[in-house]
């Protein structure tokens, strides 16, 4: 959870030709799965498609959703709005997976996932509904880490092959004492 203090805010009253002051206090923000899917279901774009441009009243939107705090538009401001950016950017796991480049081909599909299809995830997966409460970016962490783990074993290329037998054949050479 991401909380943000939005400070004093100093304006002008006409009425009483004085400068006013409002302390607008924390604001706790929240990155989640229900977020997501109720965002989705408004817009109806896919909001982890980083091909898609988003307008700034899509962004605000999704960030007045993500408030868990009373909020008004007005409040997010460009430092504000850039700390959510970040906060949503941001993997919150010290998890990290290693990226495996082989002929064209990359550990991340590139794969661009809609809420519906991240619920599907989490249900086959026998996570909790609860979940959706939680970080999205935890969330897909979880949900990587299983499907690592259900993936069957790679295949070894065949140089690997080669260089594995190789290893074995000279080991045997060295125990029997022959030379082939």
């Amino acid at each position: 959870m991401l909380s943000i203090d939005l400070g004093t805010v100093e304006y002008y009253n006409p009425d009483t030709q004085e400068f006013e002051y409002e302390h607008k206090g924390v604001v706790r923000f929240q990155y989640t799965l229900k977020i997501l899917y109720e965002w989705e279901g408004r817009w109806q774009k896919a909001f982890l498609d980083r091909n898609v441009d988003l307008t700034a009243e899509e962004i605000i939107d999704l960030y007045l959703r993500m408030a868990v705090d009373p909020i008004e538009a007005s409040d997010l401001t460009e430092p504000v709005m850039k700390q959510i950016a970040e906060y949503i950017a941001s993997p919150l796991t010290a998890t990290r997976f290693r990226t495996v480049e082989g002929k064209g081909t990359t550990a991340k599909s590139g794969k661009v996932y809609t809420s519906e299809e991240i619920y599907a995830l989490m249900f086959q997966a026998g996570i909790p509904i609860e979940f959706e409460n939680k970080n999205l970016n935890r969330l897909m962490v979880i949900l990587r880490i299983i499907s690592n783990n259900n993936a069957p074993p790679k295949k070894m290329s065949r140089n690997d092959i080669l260089r594995q037998n190789a290893k074995i054949n000279a080991a045997r050479k060295a125990r029997l004492n022959t030379r082939g």
